[in-house]
């Protein structure tokens, strides 16, 4: 199954958490807790107000060398989302991509309290 097949799957649309493949090509579930969101939603205005221009999307797929993975939070300038808006996962990776580290992301070496 590739992205557009995953995203397109009436089974799967409007899940309440988030889904990727990893290098296996295997669906990865990822559950996130509310504050998951607000972080998101802060870091998006966040670059909105210090870059002013671009493109700024909340959980962007993005195609890697051996899966497709989803950011929580991309910055596109305007060249590379001109090449990119229309397709269901990018081909080219965004200027700026954030990951919030959740409790599921054990193997994350930083600890934040």
């Amino acid at each position: 199954m590739n992205w557009e097949a995953l995203c397109t799957h009436p089974d799967l649309q409007n899940l309440p958490y988030k889904i990727e493949f990893n290098a296996k090509g295997q669906v990865i579930m990822s559950p996130a807790k509310l504050y998951h969101g607000q972080f998101q939603h802060k870091l998006g205005m966040l670059l909105e107000k210090h870059l002013g221009y671009g493109k700024i999307l909340i959980e962007a797929a993005i195609q890697t060398f051996d899966s497709t993975k989803v950011t929580d939070v991309a910055w596109f300038s305007t060249d590379r989302w001109i090449q990119v808006k229309d397709a269901f996962e990018a081909s080219i990776a965004p200027e700026i991509c954030v990951e919030i580290i959740s409790e599921s992301d054990t193997n994350f070496p930083l600890q934040i309290t």
